[in-house]
């Protein structure tokens, strides 16, 4: 910026300060005109921002709205011109004690987004802008309309904007979304997400956020599996390693949500190996409830009273509305257990015997098989006129007719390798005669 309009700006600051503030603003305004049509970027950028000043220190609100909408709208404007003006009322909105009153505040801040809507080189501060205005807007009560707001931000598409404050502003989406119990948007937008991505220990904070809201919104799901990996997440985060009453009460969590989860090669596979955690030594009730399930042998129905008071407690996240659920699904996937070690030892068995076995009557039991076979976890077939449950696969013909050809052929190499000995020894006995 030449000489000359440097002085020119501080003869309009001092103008402005001596009262004559229209009058300053007007000299800043031919300013700024004359140096964006001879394309002096650095003039025009510093006539801009002079006005902007000028304005802020008049404390003359609607003013500054004015001004920042002319600036922007002028013919021809640099865009560097429109991100100095951004980025100027954007600190003065971060400012603290804020000197705007809540009106103000507002009116900056929807002039903010009406400039620096549709324009690339400003899409950071707008997102910046969209999330206040949706926070003042939550304060308010209007969750709804706070939440609306900031979906407005599609901050995986904001290529300069870091990656810290993206997923703050994906996290914030999600917080809001489970809060109005839109469960289904909390999904998609959780999707945004990959969690390899938020690995490093510069995200831990955010990271723990992140879980935690996938573990509201898997429990809307029932997924228990996927409650026990978040769980795990958490519980291999160095914050809440270095916590011992929250490391326990995390792993406490893992093995429980784990148990629930119906059976499956992945929660057999994860049951397998969280088994093999030393930490389990330190709560040992659930270490003994965990490697029940790790043995090919019937669990006793009901628990002992110690274990189901201290899952209860250990689990109960939501002022007691799971209580009742859990109960009912561990004792689901007792039976499931059970089910599956009865299959390992018996090919046949008397329906009312497996039901004692059970603990159930016959028809519970019968239920219990047929959610069974119908999620591929078990084959069984129910014969209710013998009475009946076989749990033997019956061969299909073509494999019976495979196991045949192998017999035959298995025979028929016997046969000729007796023969190619017989007919050795004959020769053998042939020579010595």
């Amino acid at each position: 910026m030449s000489a000359v309009n440097n002085t020119k700006i501080e003869e309009a600051k001092a103008l402005a300060k001596s009262g004559n503030v229209a009058e300053a603003l007007q000299t800043l305004l031919n300013l700024e005109k004359t140096c964006r049509l001879n394309l002096e970027v650095d003039g025009t950028v510093s006539a801009a921002e002079a006005v902007i000043q000028v304005c802020f220190d008049a404390g003359n609100w609607k003013q500054l709205n004015e001004h920042i909408l002319l600036l922007s709208k002028r013919r021809s404007q640099l865009k560097q011109v429109i991100v100095k003006v951004v980025q100027m009322a954007w600190g003065y909105l971060e400012l603290k004690p804020s000197p705007f009153d809540y009106l103000a505040t507002i009116e900056l801040i929807e002039t903010l987004r009406a400039v620096s809507a549709g324009k690339i080189f400003v899409e950071n501060e707008r997102a910046r802008l969209t999330k206040k205005l949706s926070k003042i807007r939550e304060d308010e009560g209007k969750l709804d309309e706070a939440a609306d707001i900031l979906q407005e931000i599609s901050p995986e598409t904001l290529g300069s904007m870091e990656r810290l404050e993206k997923v703050d502003i994906i996290l914030e989406q999600m917080r809001q979304s489970l809060a109005r119990k839109d469960f289904i948007r909390a999904g998609l937008v959780s999707n945004k997400i990959n969690p390899k991505t938020i690995a490093g220990p510069e995200f831990e904070e955010v990271r723990i956020r992140y879980h935690k809201f996938m573990i509201e919104y898997f429990h809307d799901q029932h997924r228990y599996l996927d409650i026990s990996k978040a769980y795990f997440a958490l519980y291999s985060c160095d914050s809440i390693a270095k916590n011992e009453e929250a490391k326990y009460l995390t792993l406490k969590r893992v093995v429980i949500f784990l148990l629930l989860s119906p059976y499956g090669n992945e929660q057999s596979d994860f049951l397998a190996r969280l088994n093999l955690d030393k930490e389990l030594e330190n709560i040992p009730v659930f270490q003994e409830f965990l490697k029940l399930f790790c043995k090919v042998e019937l669990i006793t129905w009901p628990l002992d009273a110690s274990v189901s008071s201290e899952l209860v407690e250990t689990s109960n996240l939501w002022d007691g509305h799971f209580t009742p659920r859990l109960l009912t699904d561990v004792h689901k996937r007792v039976i499931e257990h059970n089910i599956r070690v009865v299959s390992k030892y018996y090919k046949r068995i008397r329906s009312g015997r497996l039901a004692q076995v059970l603990g159930l009557s016959v028809d519970a039991m019968e239920e219990s098989i047929s959610e069974m076979v119908s999620s591929k976890a078990v084959h069984a077939r129910i014969d209710r006129v013998d009475e009946i449950v076989v749990f033997q696969k019956a061969p299909v013909s073509s494999e019976i007719l495979n196991n045949w050809a192998r017999d035959i052929s298995t025979l028929l190499s016997t046969v000729e390798n007796t023969c190619h000995l017989i007919k050795k020894e004959n020769v053998l006995h042939g020579i010595s005669a």
